[in-house]
């Protein structure tokens, strides 16, 4: 447009600034200039008398001044009125300029504060003025934001890198919303179209109408690209991007190609019986432009791209006006790169959709596996306890058998004596008396031997049958080491346990056992696997319906740097003997089984102390 004063201001908040200006540049706005101002986004009032000083020395140059400005809308009595505000009543927040208002206000509803790539450039200060730091910010944003959402335009190549610092900074998640900058060209093509056309009004009254019916289309573009901008799916996408252009140029022929990988996947047309198979539309699966005119010159075809990935090729022909063919191109292609988002968008939701179920079934297996893996670590404490009680009876079923073939032996040589009739009273004294101490040898050994099987038989039943019921714990801690001998004296481990002889507990028995038989193993296998003798304190008492179970033993320790990992599971220091669920077991039988916690406190070189409570009743 000619003449010094034929150019438009706009007045921009200097975090949109850089955006702003980026769009006009790129779309050939040679009469718009951009002007930034600090303070729109401050807490302190607007100094308007400064913004009018600032423009003074440039005014002749500009026809109008337009406030881009949502955000001040609620305070728009106190804007000079040389200062227009070109902003539509709907949009009451600088956010609606570069998306959907539909978008921004659900997720202003749901508490999401959004951002934008200008503002996260200086957080920081924007912070400091605000008067917040490390501590008195998260408090602030966690009182009324879920998560952060940064409506980004492409434009800034680290806008991640600040919004990731910004969300460490606040504590808050994060998400993104793609293709602000195309929104906000329809924005800014409806404002510039509305000051193109009161430029155009003082020149000529005829061409007044023409450019309101252009603003009132471009608007009407606005609320319908909201809509293709909240599909899910690509069938989606394209049936609104179909009634778009139906309601936008009314053609009697639609015709869309699918391309995925420079490859066409499929076609739809409108109506349907217009085509019957891809071969059919060479034209279309061989254009290489971004538009051209159709074979009828009464339509056009498109190329609809996101991020110079070709997604489709869209075809309009025999639109109801062929004669405004030009002025429905600029339309058009002023629409297609929204479109080419909406349909990337939808294919990007689709793939995560189809990769999280993928990962929600391989962490399903994941859990079975694991749970198989701890099941096969309870068989295994099992066997070891077998192991060990064999290894336990084997000594007084051996006593008793030496005993025994050493009375026989002693009885077939009286025998012999006095088949021969040269026994004497004194041999028959002496078999009596060595009777009598066999006798009670194999009795005192066999009862052991019964001791230790029974101890067996409840503590196996115990882990193999998951069944509540009341015991005293410092005699089934006693039959649980029993069964532990074998290992513990392998080690030379001394094990002292201290507990009321009364003390009961109604719980989970085998639970319990498994608890114990696993520490044990572990203090063998970690704590003292290079040691060849060492100390196990169990101390268990009750306080108030709690009963605290303190197990220390003096082996090696456990390093600083692991000791948050040791009840993960899989995690072990010794891959060959280790399996790693063992605390894992240990932890989610106290938490879940039996209600209860557990903590560990441990330094390398001095042992390790786990401290678990648990209801001593358990409901």
């Amino acid at each position: 447009m000619g003449g010094v004063a034929d150019k438009l201001c706009l007045l921009v908040c200097q975090n949109l600034a850089a955006d702003i200006s980026y769009a006009v540049k790129t779309e050939g706005y040679t009469e718009v200039a951009v002007v930034p101002f600090s303070g729109f986004c401050s807490p302190a009032p607007v100094d308007w008398s400064a913004v009018t000083r600032d423009l003074d020395s440039r005014r002749a140059e500009y026809s109008k001044i337009c406030l881009l400005s949502g955000c001040l809308r609620n305070t728009q009595a106190s804007i000079p009125t040389e200062l227009s505000a070109c902003i539509p009543p709907t949009i009451d927040t600088c956010l609606k300029m570069f998306a959907p208002p539909a978008v921004i206000d659900r997720h202003l509803t749901a508490n999401v504060y959004i951002l934008t790539s200008g503002w996260l450039t200086e957080w920081q200060q924007h912070l400091t003025q605000w008067g917040f730091d490390s501590q008195t910010a998260p408090l602030f944003f966690a009182d009324f934001a879920r998560y952060l959402l940064l409506i980004d335009t492409g434009l800034k190549a680290d806008s991640l890198t600040d919004l990731q610092e910004f969300a460490d900074f606040v504590g808050l998640p994060y998400e993104v919303y793609q293709g602000g900058l195309d929104y906000f060209r329809l924005f800014l093509k409806t404002i510039v179209q509305a000051w193109q056309m009161e430029q155009q009004q003082k020149k000529t009254a005829v061409s007044l109408g023409e450019a309101q019916q252009q603003s009132a289309n471009y608007a009407m573009v606005q609320e319908l690209i909201g809509g293709i901008t909240r599909v899910m799916s690509e069938s989606e996408a394209i049936a609104q991007i179909f009634e778009l252009f139906t309601m936008l140029f009314a053609p009697a022929q639609l015709i869309y190609v699918s391309v995925r990988a420079e490859q066409p996947e499929s076609i739809i047309a409108e109506p349907p019986g217009l085509i019957r198979d891809l071969a059919a539309q060479r034209t279309l699966l061989d254009f290489k432009g971004d538009y051209a005119w159709t074979e009828s010159e009464t339509g056009f075809v498109l190329r609809i791209s996101h991020r110079r990935e070709t997604l489709g090729i869209l075809k309009a022909d025999q639109i109801a006006f062929p004669q405004y063919r030009e002025r429905y191109l600029n339309q058009a292609l002023t629409v297609v790169g929204v479109c080419g988002l909406a349909i990337a968008n939808a294919r990007t939701y689709q793939q995560i959709t189809a990769q999280k179920n993928e990962l929600e079934q391989t962490l399903q297996q994941l859990r079975e596996t694991q749970q198989q893996l701890i099941e096969a670590e309870k068989m295994a404490s099992l066997g070891n306890l077998v192991a060990g009680v064999a290894h336990e009876v084997n000594t007084p079923v051996g006593v008793g058998i030496t005993t025994i073939s050493a009375l026989i032996e002693k009885n077939n040589h009286l025998v012999d004596l006095f088949r021969s009739k040269t026994m004497k009273r004194s041999d028959l004294e002496e078999l009596l008396d060595f009777t009598d101490t066999a006798a009670n040898l194999v009795l005192t050994n066999l009862q052991r031997a019964g001791e230790l099987i029974q101890s067996f038989k409840q503590a196996s039943v115990d882990q193999t049958i998951e069944q509540q019921r009341k015991f005293k714990v410092k005699s089934y801690l006693q039959d649980v080491l029993c069964s532990l001998q074998r290992q513990l004296k392998q080690k030379s481990i001394q094990v002292n346990v201290e507990c009321d002889d009364d003390l009961e507990l109604n719980s989970y028995a085998g639970v319990f056992a498994q608890i114990i038989t696993n520490l044990v193993n572990n203090s063998i296998i970690h704590g003292f696997a290079e040691q060849n003798q060492g100390q196990i304190d169990i101390q268990v008492f009750s306080r108030g319906n709690l009963i605290h179970l303190i197990y220390r033993d003096s082996g090696t320790g456990i390093a600083t740097d692991v000791l948050p990992k040791i009840f993960d599971p899989f995690f072990t220091t010794n891959r060959q003997r280790g399996t790693g669920l063992g605390l894992h077991i240990i932890y989610n039988l106290i938490t879940q089984k039996l209600n209860g916690t557990i903590q560990c406190k441990s330094e390398y070189g001095n042992g390790v102390v786990f401290t678990m409570t648990i209801p001593q009743n358990l409901e």
